[in-house]
């Protein structure tokens, strides 16, 4: 495993005005422009034209295969596939944590590892971005997101997983380290 990048949640935030208002499932044709979207981040560029589905949208993402462009491209992956529940907002940091805290807001107590966004490049050198995001619906959640990149290109596998939750009377985390 490389050196890792420690980020804050600011990061994933787009640092670009995108002047067109991206396209949502469902609301026009299968294939749409994802520019609007890839270029509301400063690392990235379109390329080609992408296709039509979730990993095919990241092939036709470019950027300078910085730390800070895969974390762009995670979220890149995320605002054009919409996944539920999941926006830039919800990604949490330690920072983060300590304003909950200090407003009695966060329910989880002590976490005995770093909650801040990620990259490092694993074992076989791809790139790896983590990040959690925190979620205070019925119960409160916090989930892991891990996206793996190819060691050329942008495009990605992604998994995610519910990582604590707290349901008001219980506490459950799946890991503490």
């Amino acid at each position: 495993m490389g050196g890792k990048t420690v980020f804050k949640r600011s990061a994933v935030q787009s640092n670009i005005v995108a002047h067109i208002a991206p396209a949502r499932p469902g609301s026009g044709p299968p294939s749409r422009d994802i520019t609007p979207v890839v270029t509301s981040f400063s690392q990235l560029r379109v390329v080609k034209e992408a296709g039509r589905t979730g990993a095919d949208f990241m092939k036709g993402i470019a950027g300078d295969y910085s730390p800070l462009s895969y974390l762009q491209a995670a979220i890149c992956y995320h605002l054009l596939n919409t996944h539920p529940a999941m926006e830039s907002n919800s990604v949490i940091d330690e920072s983060y944590v300590e304003v909950l805290r200090s407003f009695d807001l966060w329910p989880f107590g002590d976490i005995a590892r770093s909650l801040n966004p990620l990259f490092f490049r694993d074992s076989l050198d791809h790139p790896v971005v983590v990040f959690f995001t925190y979620h205070r619906a019925a119960r409160e959640t916090i989930v892991k997101h891990v996206h793996r990149f190819n060691r050329e290109g942008y495009s990605l596998k992604y998994g995610s997983r519910t990582w604590a939750v707290h349901n008001r009377s219980q506490l459950s985390l799946k890991r503490i380290k």
